[in-house]
């Protein structure tokens, strides 16, 4: 989290510090109004020159402007900038600029990229039935084992007549 005062708005950024490569980074802004009057702020998320080949993003996802009234607070983000798989691990020097009336405040944001997911969305759609359906079986034979005692299958069982209760339509003749 990083906060601090741009003229008379008081800016906080949250954001992740890292990320899955393929997976979407998502900076949430939010301003609140302590001045005595309605003003404007204009966001950008900046990512270093060389490196926004690094990211997919759309164009105009990367700048905002938000108009604050007296006393309220607005919330802003910056969503789906993703990095690719493809590129080497490492911690990209992002930055954040927040711009009202003549104040400008740079938030430095350092994102690191770690290792893509294990087993892709693709892949756990086959792997976690399977799964499931193996657990199932090993459950079922030791349930079995467990509840029936040996030589159970051959023989058949008495129907349980003791207990019935004789209903009165039972006994009437036609």
């Amino acid at each position: 989290v990083l906060s601090d005062l741009v003229g008379p708005l008081n800016v906080t950024v949250y954001a992740p510090d890292w990320s899955w490569q393929s997976g979407a980074v998502n900076v949430l802004v939010t301003i609140e109004n302590t001045g005595k009057q309605s003003t404007s702020c204009d966001l950008e998320l900046k990512i270093p020159e060389g490196l926004a080949d690094h990211f997919a993003f759309e164009e105009d996802a990367l700048t905002t402007s938000v108009e604050i009234g007296l006393g309220e607070t607005t919330r802003a983000a910056f969503t789906n900038i993703v990095p690719l798989t493809g590129h080497q691990l490492q911690t990209y020097p992002l930055q954040i600029v927040a711009v009202s009336q003549d104040t400008r405040v740079a938030f430095d944001y350092p994102l690191q990229t770690i290792r893509g997911p294990i087993v892709s969305g693709a892949k756990w759609a086959m792997f976690l039935p399977a799964i499931l359906c193996a657990l199932w079986c090993v459950t079922f034979v030791i349930a079995l084992r467990r509840f029936a005692k040996p030589g159970a299958w051959r023989e058949p069982a008495d129907l349980p007549t003791d207990s019935a209760v004789q209903q009165p339509w039972m006994d009437e003749t036609p």
